[in-house]
């Protein structure tokens, strides 16, 4: 580096930090003129060192690795010893060759613009070594224009970075020579370059050279071509060398109109033409098998001329001198390397000084800022805004403190002290605002207490309890801050301020972080009254008794057991993931758990029954708790059992099953829950079973010594002694086993009856007499996901999920009917307390099952109900008379199709498909009783209703009504006759009888007609009502009006105010008017209320 830029650089820094000073140095703590000054020159020389250490430790890097590489490699003292003269020698020769090309380059390196650049020759050694001559021996030649070295001579020593020094370009560009007549050949030269390129550690930029020798002219030519950085294939390339041909042709035209000799340019166009696509190829070919090292640039066709040398001529054919110097790194010597990884070590070590240093300044500055606030007037209890402010700097320092590892290590962080600082000033200000007034009000509590009466202070008052918590907040804020209860004391401040009429909306973050932190820092502590403090706790050891003493030592074992024991979620408890299977809904309290109980709570327990030392301290932190007796720990033991069984069925009543969407999802469900290493079920009576059989006796017995015991029983008893023995025990069995049950419950555990109903599914010992099991359940589930995955690989799965609830429906036995009953002796065996767990675990499952495979049986069944019957009934019923008021008729054999009660297709469908589901009472379709397939009210009616058409209507066996008619009077009327199908009935206005009839009648005549005769005119009138239904035609236009239940009175207009009427009596239902509700009734489309 240059003295100037050094220096210039020394300059910089110097001017920065100055500047820096000036405008930081009061809020950092620089007041004084002097003290500026000499942190201004520490910085400075601090700055300078680093920067300039890498610089330092190069060069003498460099001067090193020089004298070692000199001596290493070619030493010319050692080569003068070497005992082969001619090797020395020529070794000798190519040393001094290459440091003399290194002294041309040390003498013109301050003169850039005239120093010769050096271009590295590459190609076939005959051509180089004719067109530059004596490169081979010399190593390097030069030329009137530049350097050229020969890139395949032997290396110099240190390797060819020493040239030119480390970091610098070896060299400014390659030539490689190719003979111009053989353009037409597909020869490479990217194996030469690579193993180049890879030698000097550089890309260097490259000339493909084709050379001509000399013409009859003797003129000198050089032409030379700039190629693209990327060519997407050989095509772009050729076309690009077409342009250039074409382009050559023009410019040789216009060569040989000034000078007849300047022929080169016209024949290369030619030659180009012809010999393209193989120079494509190879310069592509090149280029590609180059890949990341391609730097192919330029290609050049030569002609040597008699003037000028060729050296000279490739020179030029580099056109410009800006291709040089372009070349790119691909390797970095070892020097190169440590400079790097020093620079970069100063780099990053400034930039981490110069960090720490702003932040050190701004936290600082921040501090000292807070805490001006805090001792403004203006700060009082009714605007903790500063002290809220000055907690949040805490919490940011706290944070940074612990990221801020390496600028620690430095030792050059000073977060520590201003948290010291930030902690003492928030703790003395926090306790002159907050907390003084709340030690007032404890004070004046327990001050209370201590003014009762000796009398008064005999038996406890009232809510005694309060006094005892107070005194407990009291101790916790002067004398036991190391027993700090954050949740209770938190509390007690609050309730304090609000019963003093202190405002709390401020402090509802300060008194969690004074609390939190108390313990921590003993400056915080208030003073304490040492008298307050033992008269409140004489009075309180009075008021409470032996017993409420035996309750205080339960509540406090029980709350520390919570504070080491946290709850744990299913999940947790069983180690198993249950997402996808179950939702447990609650957590179970982690003190009531085997390893709660045998860890802290028992030996807590025994401790208590001896007396222990770990007491209350609120009460007296001197004196030793008194022995508990046996009746007292047995007591604790109930209660704690009790609670233990309460929260383990609150945990299991809180399990609800999770249903899947898809039947997929209901077998992959199925698959975890039925495997014994995955099940969630199986891991849940596991933990049930080591948690119920807690506290149980153990009864150790060697089996050795007992089997040794009953052989020698055995021999000394003869075998009519054997016989006689097993006799007596035969008749002594009933007592016998009840004393086994007798020791069978001395060893159980306490938790074993709460649990028995559990335990028995995982262990038969627990009540032999139950053949239920879990194992068992399992293997019921595992069956009932082999038909689910049956039912899910069949081609049809909607028919094979009808054929099996078909078969369910009829009392078939399957894996469904079969787990689901199993389930529910389960249920029954468990027991009313635990009845939702039972439910949820054993139950759901099949219930879930059951209704994937019902949903899609009830999809399958409603398809073909609407394929079979409301589809074909809506083509061939629907649109017609009497469905619709349409002029086209229904016929009867197609109504008998679909609606005969033994032989239609809606009875058929529901017989077969529907049985099971619906049962027939009367001639009524009824659900059955509990179904297990849920039909739509709207489908039940609707079918009865067509029911009970059809059963009038085809009551014979054929579509036809019988019934009878019988004329009345009618006011004007003096005789009509009514005609139906051929079929007449007469009134001539007299007493008329029943005349029975039929319908559909004589279809020859189908149709009715009506002629009547009135007072008035005496002119005989008609009406027709053509068509097989015009009966029910008729009737859907008269007024119909029920006598009884056969009986109608039908009144048919006739004209204005005037209507023929008769009587009609019917065989069964209501006759012919029940095709008339026909109108008003639509199949419906679904079956199922849900799908």
């Amino acid at each position: 580096m240059k003295p100037v830029v050094a220096g210039l650089i020394l300059f910089v820094i110097s001017l920065f930090f100055a500047v820096l000073i000036f405008f930081l140095g009061n809020k950092i703590g620089l007041t004084g003129f002097a003290q500026q000054i000499i942190a201004w020159a520490c910085l400075t020389l601090v700055a300078s060192l680093i920067f300039f250490l890498p610089l330092i430790s190069r060069s003498l890097w460099l001067g090193w690795s020089g004298r070692y590489s000199d001596t290493k490699h070619l030493n010319p003292v050692d080569i003068q010893d070497d005992n082969d003269d001619s090797e020395s020698t020529r070794l000798l020769n190519i040393a001094q060759r290459w440091e003399r090309l290194k002294q041309f380059y040390e003498l013109t390196r301050q003169y850039k613009e005239h120093r010769k650049p050096w271009v590295m020759v590459v190609g076939q050694e005959q051509l180089v070594e004719k067109y530059f001559p004596g490169i081979k021996d010399s190593l390097w030649i030069e030329s009137h224009s530049a350097f050229w070295l020969d890139a395949k001579a032997v290396e110099p020593a240190g390797g060819w970075h020493v040239l030119r020094g480390a970091g610098k370009q070896p060299a400014e560009g390659v030539v490689y020579l190719r003979e111009y007549d053989k353009t037409n050949s597909e020869e490479n030269c990217s194996t030469d370059l690579q193993n180049v390129f890879k030698k000097i550690g550089w890309s260097l930029p490259v000339n493909v050279v084709y050379v001509r020798d000399r013409d009859s002219t003797g003129n000198s030519a050089v032409i030379s071509h700039a190629l693209n950085a990327q060519y997407s294939d050989q095509a772009s390339m050729k076309t690009e060398l077409d342009a250039f041909a074409l382009k050559l042709a023009i410019v040789g035209t216009d060569a040989i109109e000034n000078n007849i000799n300047n022929t080169f340019a016209a024949r290369l166009s030619r030659k180009l033409e012809a010999d393209n696509k193989n120079i494509s190829a190879s310069l592509f070919a090149d280029k590609r098998a180059l890949n990341k090292l391609n730097s192919i640039s330029r290609i050049s066709f030569i002609q040597v001329g008699q003037s000028e040398s060729l050296p000279d001529l490739v020179f030029k054919s580099f056109n410009t001198i800006n291709i040089f110097n372009k070349g790119r790194k691909l390797q970095y010597s070892k020097p190169e390397k440590i400079f790097l990884g020093l620079s970069a070590t100063a780099l990053f070590a400034f930039s981490m000084f110069a960090y720490s240093a702003y932040s050190n300044s701004k936290d600082i500055s921040q501090v000292h800022g807070k805490i001006e606030h805090l001792a403004a007037d203006e700060f009082s209890s009714s605007n903790l805004s500063p002290l809220i402010d000055l907690q949040n700097q805490i919490n940011s320092l706290e944070k940074s403190t612990a990221n801020n590892w390496l600028a620690k290590a430095l030792g050059y962080d000073y977060r520590e002290e201003l948290l010291n600082l930030a902690y003492a000033q928030y703790g003395a200000t926090t306790k002159q605002v907050v907390i003084a007034p709340v030690a007032s009000g404890l004070t004046n509590k327990l001050k209370e207490m201590n003014s009762l009466s000796f009398a008064d202070t005999e038996s406890a008052p009232e809510g005694y309890e309060g006094f005892y918590d107070t005194l407990k907040a009291y101790l916790m804020l002067t004398e036991k801050i190391d027993k700090v209860d954050e949740k209770f004391l938190s509390e007690r401040i609050f309730t304090t301020l609000e019963q003093q009429g202190i405002a709390t909306d401020q402090m509802q973050s300060i008194v969690p972080f004074f609390v939190a932190n108390l313990s921590q820092h003993t400056d915080w502590a208030m003073e304490s009254n040492a008298d307050l403090i033992n008269n409140s706790r004489q009075i309180l050891s009075v008021w409470f008794g032996e017993d409420q003493a035996g309750e205080r030592i339960y509540n406090r074992i029980i709350q520390e057991a919570k504070e080491r024991y946290v709850d744990l979620p299913l999940a947790k408890l069983l180690d198993r993931d249950i997402q996808g299977i179950w939702i447990a809904s609650k957590s179970l309290p982690g003190i009531y758990t085997r390893r709660a109980w045998e860890g802290y709570i028992k030996p807590a327990f025994e401790q208590a029954a001896k007396g222990s030392s770990n007491n209350d301290w609120v009460l007296d932190a001197d004196t030793k708790e008194k022995p508990i007796n046996e009746i007292t720990i047995n007591a604790f033991k109930e209660r704690y059992f009790n609670d233990y069984a309460a929260a383990w069925y609150d945990l299991l009543n809180s399990i609800a099953w999770k249903p899947q969407k898809k039947i997929l999802d209901t077998v992959n469900q199925l698959h975890i829950y039925a495997d014994p290493q995955r099940s969630p079920l199986v891991a849940l009576f596991s933990a049930i079973k080591t948690n119920g059989t807690i506290d149980s006796k153990q009864l150790a017995v060697n089996p050795a010594l007992a089997s040794k015991a009953k052989r020698a029983a055995v021999g000394r008893l003869s075998s009519r002694g054997r016989q006689a023995l097993n006799i007596l025990l035969d008749k002594q069995s009933e007592k016998v086993d009840e004393v086994k049950e007798q020791v069978t419950q001395y060893l159980a555990s306490p938790l074993e009856l709460k649990f028995e109903n559990l335990l028995q599914l995982v262990d038969a010992d627990v009540n032999p007499k139950s053949d239920l099991s879990l194992q068992r359940y399992l293997e019921k589930a595992t069956s009932t996901k082999q038909r689910l995955i049956q039912i899910a690989g069949a081609s049809d799965t909607g028919s094979a999920a009808r054929a099996m609830v078909q078969n369910v429906l009829a009392g078939e036995s399957n894996e469904f009917a079969d787990g689901l009953q199993y389930a529910r002796i389960i249920e029954a065996g468990i027991g009313d307390r635990l009845l939702p767990f039972a439910r949820n675990v054993f139950i759901s499952p099949f219930y879930t099952s059951w209704g994937e495979i019902a949903g899609l049986a009830q999809h399958n069944i409603d398809s073909m109900w609407n394929q079979s019957l409301v589809t074909p009934m809506k083509k061939d019923l629907g649109g017609r008379y009497p469905f619709t008021s349409a002029e086209t008729e229904v016929s009867i054999p197609m109504m008998a199709k679909y609606l005969d009660p033994d032989q239609g297709l809606l009875n058929q469908f529901i017989q077969n498909q529907l049985s099971g589901v619906l049962i027939k009472q009367g001639n009524q379709w009824v659900t059955a009783p509990n179904p297990e397939l849920k039909v739509s009210k709207e489908f039940i009616s609707r079918i009865n209703k067509l029911e009970s058409v059809a059963n009038d209507f085809f009551v014979r066996g054929e579509g036809s009504y019988t019934f009878e008619l019988k004329p009345a009077s009618t006011v004007g009327i003096t005789q009509f006759n009514l005609m139906i199908d051929g079929q007449s009935l007469d009134y001539f206005n007299q007493e008329a009888q029943w005349q029975p009839l039929k319908w559909p009648g004589n279809t020859s005549n189908a149709g009715v007609r009506l002629t009547w005769e009135s007072e008035e005119g005496g002119v005989r009138q008609s009406k027709e009502f053509d068509g097989r239904l015009g009966f029910i035609r008729m009737l859907e236009k008269s007024r119909i009006t029920p006598v009884d239940s056969s009986t109608y009175l039908v009144e048919s207009p006739v004209g204005q105010e005037k209507a023929l009427r008769f009587y009609m009596r019917t065989n069964s239902g209501k006759g012919p008017l029940g095709l008339l509700e026909l109108r008003s009734i639509q199949i419906p489309s679904k079956i199922f209320e849900t799908s």
